[in-house]
């Protein structure tokens, strides 16, 4: 199939990371608009699959991040939210650039 595991990690294709960084990205700015709207059940949503797909690229600092921001979104704390949200896009954004140097 073209993919092995190692340690819950799924190594995959350079085209398949450099979809899923462009598909990261999208999320992360839709995370943003959800925040603004302070729509707290789309917000958890998207850091709920955001979370779940990181682990398979093994980003795990962004899994743990994106499950304290759904917690905080769970409890309507604005501004843990927020400070969950800044923590992601350092991530996303050292991840991304990681990914387009390769």
């Amino acid at each position: 199939m073209g993919t092995a595991k190692k340690e819950n990690i799924v190594e995959v294709s350079e085209s398949t990371r450099s979809k899923y960084f462009r598909s990261l990205t999208i999320q992360i700015y839709q995370l943003r608009q959800a925040m603004e709207k302070s729509d707290y059940k789309t917000a958890r949503e998207i850091c709920h699959r955001v979370r779940g797909s990181a682990s398979l690229f093994g980003l795990r600092d962004l899994g743990e991040a994106c499950r304290d921001v759904e917690a905080a979104c769970m409890a309507q704390d604005g501004e843990r939210i927020v400070e969950g949200f800044q923590v992601i896009e350092v991530i996303v954004g050292r991840n991304v650039g990681t990914a387009e140097a390769s």
